[in-house]
């Protein structure tokens, strides 16, 4: 990633606002950085293991359970950040920061219901994205 800001501060002369934003510049830069880096890498030789001698620490179940535990995290992460900034902050205050809808509106000094429909517009879109528009898939 330093990389690729190193490369887009150098090559920021070169940036040609016909072309498109720079937003969209900077992500093809930092995308193209990422290939070359994955080619690099592919192009190494690999370390064979066999698989018969590691210890996964636990039952087949129990693995199984952290790898879903895991891709679970990892979706509603990817779905927290496609929330808009205001609703995705609400969202973090309440849950990760434990505070209630009123004291988050005195927290952003934000009248009640606004942060009322903030955190129903968030979670109306997290049960979307998430298993559907019933909520039937969401765990």
């Amino acid at each position: 990633m330093q990389d690729a800001f190193v490369n887009i501060w150098r090559m920021a002369g070169s940036f040609d606002p016909r072309r498109g934003s720079v937003k969209g510049w900077m992500l093809t830069v930092v995308r193209n950085r990422g290939v070359d880096h994955l080619r690099r890498l592919s192009a190494r030789p690999r370390a064979t293991v066999d698989i018969g001698t590691i210890d996964v620490g636990g039952s087949p179940e129990a693995v199984w359970e952290e790898v879903v535990r895991s891709v679970d995290s990892e979706l509603v992460q990817d779905a927290l950040c496609s929330l808009p900034a205001e609703q995705r902050q609400v969202i973090d205050i309440a849950y990760f920061g434990g505070l209630s809808q009123q004291e988050i509106a005195a927290e952003l000094s934000l009248p009640l219901g606004t942060v009322k429909g903030r955190m129903r517009l968030a979670l109306s879109k997290l049960r979307t994205s998430l298993g559907g528009a019933d909520g039937s898939d969401v765990r």
